[in-house]
């Protein structure tokens, strides 16, 4: 009988002779101012030798080539923007992320110090320092999730929490994809045409208290203004799987309202407020997710926090808001107003203290609508953000 598919530091070849595929300061703001079989079939699979769990994972990406791609073709039909006009929707176009693509030195500007640079693969990005899974069983891939997690929970934990899975057999692509519940703690994106899964392992407890000390303060502040999930003003998940164009992503937490979320204005399941959290590490796929929200959602998602977690050489956090703007264009017209998103509020936790709060997010951003003499933006106080900010110590 043949051997379950191991893991190596080398390209391994397929048996049926198809070529594999290999992927390859923001100033701080004044206080003044967020169902398949379930085995899988090894003649469709690389048999290779069994390898041992501390050899299960490759940690460096350097020098994987990255074959040349096709761009997708985008589609022209675009949802309604509930709160613009038929003329402003037309006349935008849909950016497209390719491997050629660059971003503005404007965004460049407001990188995290030491912040690493993501490859772009369509809507993929895959972080340099992920580590890579080759062509596993299911019982290697999650002693692989298991391994990393218990690494990253340890005094001294690793650079990256991204396991890069390639090589994907069939049946096992196919479980992922339709399992939601098939890792807990781990949150996952696939790429539909590379058949390509990016596993972002969650720390410890510390990352899961975070979010929901910061789910808890929205929901406070949005139940002074009359607002909850109770009375259908709004839905909220935590980390409930979204399908883009070709990439399917699962934020850490979102909310939109009820009829945005139902489609009734245009969302079609896109949340208006997407959460993503990660160690500092990985800050640069951090502002990536952020875009592609943005991008995804036909610019319905309007609004993106990110949260960045530090624990050496100190504690520290970064709480940055992304918001959609106007994109300064010499060549825009009255008709035509290019907007983009970009971090417009950054608050840190740093020694022990908070800077830069509140934390704000726009009222309208978030429920596409006006809001009425009893709404305002959301504030979050120094208070808050000091409870949720002190969890990645706890």
């Amino acid at each position: 009988m043949a051997s379950q598919a191991g893991l190596t530091n080398k390209e391994a070849t397929m048996n049926s002779g198809e070529p594999t595929s290999t992927r390859p300061k923001l100033a701080e703001t004044s206080s003044s101012s967020h169902s398949p079989q379930c085995t899988d079939n090894p003649s469709s699979r690389i048999q290779v030798t069994e390898a041992s769990p501390d050899k299960l994972l490759t940690t460096s990406r350097v020098g994987m080539p990255i074959h040349d791609i096709t761009p997708v073709p985008q589609g022209t039909n675009r949802r309604r923007d509930a709160a613009s006009d038929s003329s402003f929707v037309s006349a935008h176009s849909i950016p497209t992320i390719t491997p050629d693509s660059t971003i503005s030195s404007e965004l460049h500007s407001y990188d995290l110090d030491n912040s690493s640079h993501c490859i772009d693969l369509d809507d993929f990005s895959v972080p340099p320092d992920a580590k890579v899974l080759t062509a596993p069983s299911f019982r290697q891939l999650k002693k692989a999730l298991d391994q990393l997690k218990d690494q990253l929970s340890s005094p001294n934990p690793p650079s990256s929490q991204i396991i890069y899975l390639r090589d994907t057999g069939n049946e096992l692509f196919s479980k992922i994809k339709n399992d939601q519940e098939l890792f807990p703690g781990v949150r996952v994106t696939i790429s539909y045409l590379r058949r390509e899964v990016l596993f972002k392992v969650m720390p410890g407890h510390q990352h899961d208290s975070i979010i929901g000390v910061f789910s808890r303060a929205l929901a406070v502040q949005l139940s002074h203004m009359g607002l909850s999930d109770e009375n259908g003003a709004f839905v909220f998940r935590p980390s409930p799987r979204t399908k883009g164009r070709s990439v399917a992503k699962e934020p850490d937490w979102w909310l939109s309202p009820v009829d945005i979320f139902d489609g009734m204005g245009g969302g079609a399941g896109f949340p208006t407020l997407a959460l993503e959290v990660g160690i500092s590490e990985y800050y640069s796929q951090l502002r990536k997710d952020a875009q592609w929200w943005y991008s995804n959602s036909d610019h319905l998602t309007k609004c993106v926090v990110i949260i960045c977690t530090t624990r050496n050489p100190t504690w520290r956090v970064d709480v940055e808001v992304w918001s959609e703007g106007p994109h300064p264009n010499p060549h825009e017209t009255r008709n035509r107003v290019d907007t983009s998103l970009r971090p417009t509020q950054r608050v840190t936790y740093r020694d022990g203290r908070i800077h830069g709060a509140p934390l704000v997010l726009n009222f309208e951003n978030i429920f596409r609508r006006p809001r009425n003499q009893h709404e305002g933006d959301i504030v979050i106080g120094m208070q808050c953000l000091e409870a949720m900010c002190q969890q990645v110590r706890s």
